[in-house]
């Protein structure tokens, strides 16, 4: 089968849940026997020479658009996006296609189109807004605190131009897509609520979080000997938590008189942003560029503790659910669908910003028979295609 994979970032820039699941989802189908074309934008965005790069990775081919540059003006509508998505699938002709957050760069208006909205599953990662309460601004300046609703997410500056109309057609494409999958119930949850509206043609399918590996001899963190590891992969920011882990780096802690060492996946540096090194230019942090999905299970199973003190309404929750597939213990905030892992073996919860010392040593010296749960249950990459091409 012809399949279109359509997510606005891709492989080789595997960072954040939404792209990985892409990716991962590329590759099931591909072994699945299907003929896979993912769409992306180029990260090279100022290449004008010609409408996009055709590359080959161990995914399917990859078509990267050119010369687009995303922006707050053109995050929804996007007439040049558009124009060449309508190319692809004429040259294509899929019998299927995936769209992972239709709300991005021009995808509107290509499902607009009555037969490709038939035949698009459209995975809902994320809230069409993208939005992280309490970090976005109303047109007064002042910091949003509203709670998500229908009438208090309209008055958001942060995209301009979120009108009726577009709520409107969002309804519409959500409505008739061929099937909308949710990765949590509690994303399900709040798109019902905004849109006020129950979608019958929807369903939850948890993404593809067991940590799986396809490369070998991956050793990194061998070297870390008599050492608690404990791994941060949320970026340099306040709304992933960082200031709350950067605290705890700078405190002399030790548990039952080991010390601990901090890894961190540094997004930063993909993303433009430093890292603010000369304050974790510590002897016990490490930083690392991000891991690829494709070696998580090495990497992440070498770890003795993740944290994910998460400030957001996180839609899944990639990372901490794919530790708890390694078997590593994990540090949540109860956030967005993070708090549908409460009280799963492994799972230690920061209910106070301030216990994160005193939550940390905890989890690193409960027994594991003494923190007795049900073990969460993984969605491997099979199954999870399986149920997205049901």
């Amino acid at each position: 089968m012809n399949i279109l994979n359509i997510n606005i970032h891709f492989f080789p820039d595997s960072y954040g849940g939404a792209t990985v699941v892409a990716e991962k989802l590329a590759h099931g189908m591909g072994l699945d026997g299907n003929s896979v074309v993912n769409v992306s934008l180029n990260s090279n965005c100022t290449e004008t020479s010609k409408k996009w790069d055709i590359i080959k990775t161990p995914f399917g081919s990859s078509i990267q658009l050119n010369g687009i540059t995303p922006s707050l003006e053109n995050r929804h509508f996007n007439i040049a996006a558009t124009s060449m998505l309508f190319e692809i699938y004429e040259l294509v002709k899929p019998e299927k296609i995936v769209i992972h957050a239709a709300q991005h760069m021009g995808i509107i208006h290509f499902l607009n189109n009555k037969e490709i909205l038939k035949k698009s599953t459209i995975v809902a990662h994320d809230f069409f807004w993208c939005c992280y309460t309490g970090f976005r601004y109303l047109p007064s300046g002042e910091q949003c605190t509203n709670k998500l609703s229908y009438d208090n997410c309209k008055k958001c500056a942060f995209f301009p131009g979120v009108s009726e109309q577009l709520y409107i057609s969002m309804i519409e494409i959500l409505d008739k897509c061929n099937r909308l999958i949710f990765p949590s119930n509690y994303i399900k949850n709040e798109y019902e609520k905004i849109y006020r509206k129950k979608f019958s043609n929807s369903k939850v399918v948890s993404n593809p979080d067991f940590s799986e590996s396809l490369s070998a001899n991956f050793n990194q963190f061998l070297k870390y000997k008599d050492v608690f590891k404990v791994g941060y992969f949320g970026g340099p920011g306040p709304q992933k938590g960082w200031d709350i882990v950067k605290k705890l780096i700078n405190t002399d802690l030790s548990v039952e008189g080991k010390k601990l060492s901090f890894i961190l996946y540094d997004v930063g540096s993909i993303l433009g942003v430093s890292w603010y090194r000369a304050e974790c230019n510590l002897q016990n942090v490490n930083c690392t560029k991000p891991f690829h999905w494709s070696f998580a299970y090495q990497s992440i199973s070498q770890l003795d503790l993740v944290l994910m003190p998460s400030r957001v309404n996180e839609s899944f929750g990639l990372v901490a659910r794919e530790a708890l597939s390694a078997g590593v213990k994990v540090v949540i905030t109860a956030r967005g669908a993070l708090q549908e892992l409460d009280g799963f073996e492994n799972v230690f919860v920061l209910h106070k910003e301030k216990d994160m010392k005193k939550v940390v040593q905890h989890a690193l010296s409960v027994k594991a028979q003494q923190n007795k749960g049900p073990q969460y249950k993984n969605m491997t990459i099979s199954k999870y295609v399986k149920e997205v091409l049901e």
